[in-house]
């Protein structure tokens, strides 16, 4: 069994980069990033992300962010390991550890 975890984010990379250091290690994790913004400041330090390249901007409340949605669970499930994924925003950060 294999977690994933599946995060939208459109702004400040750092908060980003905590979260998923917070994430546990056997975790998956994907990402889709904002077009409007650069992906490189998110990248830094986050190896173990797969960013999906397919990326559209996203406004608040809008169908795309159902599509983004749906693309990092396309991508998650192509993984025939994952067994659960779970849906964050990039202002996310978790108050206990996944395991309490």
């Amino acid at each position: 069994m294999t977690a994933a975890y599946l995060i939208v984010a459109h702004r400040d990379p750092v908060m980003f980069q905590r979260l998923v250091a917070a994430l546990p290690n056997e975790a998956s994790v994907y990402a889709h990033i904002d077009a409007r913004v650069q992906i490189e400041p998110f990248k830094e330090g986050c190896g173990r992300v797969t960013f999906l390249d397919e990326r559209m901007p996203i406004n608040w409340g809008s169908w795309a962010q159902v599509q983004a949605a749906m693309r990092l669970l396309e991508a998650a499930l192509a993984d025939s390991s994952v067994t659960r994924c779970t849906l964050l925003s990039g202002q996310c950060y978790p108050i206990l550890s996944p395991s309490a």
